[in-house]
């Protein structure tokens, strides 16, 4: 079970996966739009649980369970990458040459 929550003026999605509890942003102010979301999510944890849809290990369930498992495992590494890089230096040009296969 998912439930939605508002901070401040946007929205925020819990649900817990696999003993674990997550908690994102929807990055909405409409309410109407923050219960799509949820609905869409509670799909996607059905469908895991039925087992005709799988959570792959490479990438965090959270951001795979809300993009409806559109987050590819090479994406997910690309993002990480860009996040280190970014952290280290400041500069993603050569992460477009390396993510071409994530688009």
């Amino acid at each position: 079970m998912a439930s939605i929550e508002k901070r401040g003026k946007s929205f925020r999605v819990i649900f817990r996966y696999d003993g674990q509890r997550y908690t994102r942003s929807l990055h909405t102010r409409l309410e109407k739009v923050a219960i799509s979301s949820l609905l869409r999510l509670e799909d996607n944890l059905r469908r895991v649980e039925l087992g005709t849809q799988e959570v792959p290990e490479e990438v965090d369930p959270a951001d795979f369970l809300l993009s409806d498992g559109k987050q590819s495992p090479q994406k997910a590494k690309c993002e990480k990458q860009l996040e280190k890089h970014l952290s280290g230096r400041g500069c993603a040009s050569w992460w477009l040459v390396l993510c071409q296969t994530c688009s």
